[in-house]
């Protein structure tokens, strides 16, 4: 399965989830819905961090780069407009990341 292209899609990877939910001997379709759950909910929690940092303007900006799908310059405005915005998308994408494999973990503990 490959993750569509984002402006942080090289600072954050599933495949250490995909790498557990392959091990859940799951059919096929569920293994990618539940990856695709992954995939949103990390998308999702970023999104909410850059429009919680921008001004009204600046969202507007952001979501017409975003919309076009123009990665590079959607990264670099984003990153004139906040600070460490790379570290913050490692950190929450690392977050919610350990929180999934927890739960695959205690979801390999019941079988």
């Amino acid at each position: 399965m490959s993750r569509k292209k984002t402006f942080y899609h090289h600072l954050v990877s599933t495949e250490e989830i995909s790498i557990e939910l392959d091990k859940l001997g799951l059919p096929e379709h569920e293994r990618i819905e539940l990856l695709e759950i992954v995939e949103n909910t990390i998308h999702y929690t970023i999104i909410d961090i850059v429009l919680s940092e921008l001004k009204e303007e600046d969202k507007k900006i952001f979501l017409e780069h975003h919309t076009k799908s123009n990665h590079e310059t959607t990264l670099r405005y984003l990153k004139g407009k906040i600070d460490d915005l790379e570290g913050r998308i490692k950190e929450s994408a690392e977050i919610l990341k350990s929180n999934f494999l927890k739960d695959i973990k205690e979801l390999k503990n019941l079988s």
